[in-house]
């Protein structure tokens, strides 16, 4: 259970929080609200009842015997059950105290014993058949004092010892249902809490929408390099964070720029010095020396030619655009044929139109060929395949040379890095291509990735966020 709600969302841990705590407190309001109103409403009736009682006490005193029992008739409701009886109905322990005034008043009545008395509901039935056995021969009116009202509940009983020394006895009810849970309250509590539910999720969604931002904003600087500072209208708790975030996307962003910038003036200026030397060279006689020099200086040309377009790729990206991307492909796959590349092929997906950098992709595909051919040889059987997974366009570039040790298929990405294979000066790669391919491909909002075929050789995958328009071209 820890783990299962551990796993749970932020505002959905916040939610299940809270609606067990107002679930929990509604019940218990709701309890405490109901078990405070049925105390009130016996106290109340227990009051009411001891001056009713009184002034039927005041009535039964000025009036001849003979009319008592007329009285009592005449008394009694649905809500009171009284009668006269040789017996007390209530015995002396556990009594309701009375209050000073009270006691003065059935003083001056000449009432010679009062005993009052809650009745247990529970056991209110026995205490009454009890009463009335024990009454039995004080008269009829005592068994009508235990005919229950339908829908009424006891609350207080109690026998009061008249001047004649005869008892009168009664029981005040209340209608069950002032005591039963009230419907009105509980929706109303619900009503409270649904309504307080809401409005507070509402609120820590809107304060958590900033952490949300935070990290879609992180996502966009890892792969589009879109460095826009976020807005700073937002809490005051997670304000300096932000403030923060934005300070370092400013100081990531001027890096990256001075780091550019720096690699393009340094490959920018060490062409100077490289034509001098081709032209000094010319000047030498021809030799296998010579050769060697000449050599060395077209493959740094070519190193600081691939170096100028790596730091371009940092600056400037081609926006996409609508393309047929297999007639782009096959146009590729075209131009390898032309040049005696017979061993290439294109397996057509019916992609369609898509938006994408065709210039870009055109490098990028151009990178992944280039690089099979380098380690299969240009004998090497490579297939070209595209399809749709999702919401994502994937390339793949398939061959069947050596492939790449599974501990440097990471490294390989990285620039400058060359297999022992590509160390050769007369080569043409300098170690390039799959960077370039790579920041290209995270610039648009993918990835590129490198694994070793099953049967053989390798499989290098471009994944492009799925951008299109499903209908093609006419």
């Amino acid at each position: 259970m820890s783990d299962w709600f551990k796993s749970r969302s932020l505002l959905q841990q916040i939610s299940l929080i809270m609606v067990l705590g107002f679930s929990i407190g509604t019940l218990l309001t709701a309890l405490l609200v109901t078990n405070e109103r049925q105390q009130n409403i016996s106290s109340i009736s227990s009051s009411v009842t001891v001056n009713r009682v009184l002034a039927l006490v005041e009535i039964l005193s000025g009036v001849p015997e003979t009319l008592h029992n007329n009285i009592i008739e005449a008394s009694r409701g649905s809500d009171m059950q009284l009668s006269i009886a040789l017996q007390p109905m209530v015995s002396k322990h556990r009594l309701l105290k009375l209050s000073k005034s009270q006691r003065a008043q059935f003083a001056r009545l000449q009432a010679v014993d009062v005993r009052l008395r809650a009745v247990n509901r529970q056991h209110g039935s026995g205490h009454s058949n009890k009463a009335h056995s024990r009454g039995r021969h004080g008269g009829r009116g005592m068994q009508g004092m235990h005919r229950q009202s339908m829908g009424y509940l006891p609350v207080v009983s109690g026998s009061v010892q008249l001047g004649s020394g005869k008892w009168l006895n009664f029981t005040s009810s209340i209608e069950e249902k002032s005591l039963q849970w009230s419907w009105y309250l509980l929706l109303s509590l619900l009503f409270i809490a649904v309504l307080t539910t809401l409005l507070m999720l509402w609120t820590i969604k809107n304060s958590l929408k900033p952490v949300k931002d935070l990290a879609d904003a992180a996502e966009r600087m890892g792969t589009h390099r879109d460095f826009t500072p976020l807005k700073l209208d937002v809490p005051s708790d997670i304000k300096p964070t932000i403030e923060a975030f934005n300070k370092m996307q400013q100081q990531l962003q001027e890096y990256i720029n001075d780091r550019t910038k720096m690699m393009a003036a340094i490959s920018h200026d060490l062409r100077t010095p490289i034509t001098s030397l081709r032209l000094q060279l010319e000047f030498i006689e021809d030799s296998e020396d010579k050769t060697n020099m000449h050599n060395t200086l077209l493959n740094m040309e070519k190193m600081i030619a691939a170096t100028l377009a790596f730091a371009q790729d940092h600056v400037n990206l081609e926006a996409p655009q609508k393309v047929n991307l297999d007639s782009l492909i096959q146009t590729i796959v075209d131009d390898y044929q032309d040049r005696n590349i017979k061993n290439i092929k294109y397996d057509e997906d019916g992609i369609g139109s898509c938006r994408l950098p065709p210039i870009n992709l055109r490098r990028m595909m151009e990178n992944l060929i280039n690089n099979s051919l380098q380690y299969a040889g240009e004998q090497a059987c490579i297939s070209v395949l595209s399809r749709r997974a999702a919401d994502k366009l994937i390339i793949q570039v398939l061959d069947n040379g050596p492939g790449i040790a599974a501990d440097k298929l990471q490294e390989v990405l990285k620039p400058f890095v060359r297999l022992d294979k590509a160390r050769d000066t007369n080569a043409s790669s300098v170690g390039l291509g799959l960077a370039i391919t790579r920041s290209l491909i995270q610039a648009y909002g993918g990835q590129l990735t490198l694994t070793n075929r099953p049967e053989g050789g390798l499989c290098a995958e471009l994944m492009f966020p799925l951008i299109t328009d499903r209908e093609k071209l006419k």
